[in-house]
């Protein structure tokens, strides 16, 4: 599991899994887990044949990051609040998401504590 970079939200969990991924079990599976919060469950599950592995057969999590959702390989995701994994169409959090929400810049409030010093 690492995290990913998103525009909104600044990152999302992804995981990735060698070999065959059933959505069902998986979300079964990521259920039973007492101690896993629903934010940390995965966003994303990436479905690869071999990880990609160091000379010392350590998991390349620096690359995995990198590549993101821009990835060759089968991406699954989830809905914010769903359990249940769908394949992702298409490169980008923006296909899975729907569109980025609006913005117009920073905030003109200035928020108490922030200011800076002037004595």
């Amino acid at each position: 599991m690492y995290a990913v970079p998103d525009p909104v939200t600044g990152d999302l969990v992804m995981a990735t899994i060698a070999g065959s991924f059933d959505p069902e079990s998986f979300a079964t599976f990521l259920a039973a887990q007492p101690g896993l919060g629903t934010k940390m469950a995965p966003r994303f599950v990436r479905v690869v044949e071999r990880m990609p592995v160091t000379a010392t057969s350590k998991i390349r999590r620096a690359e995995l990051r990198r590549e993101g959702l821009g990835c060759p390989d089968p991406v699954w995701w989830r809905r914010p609040g769903e359990c249940t994994y769908r394949r992702l169409t298409g490169a980008g959090p923006g296909n899975a998401e729907g569109p980025l929400a609006p913005t117009r810049g920073p905030s003109s409030v200035r928020r108490q504590g922030l200011e800076p010093r002037t004595r």
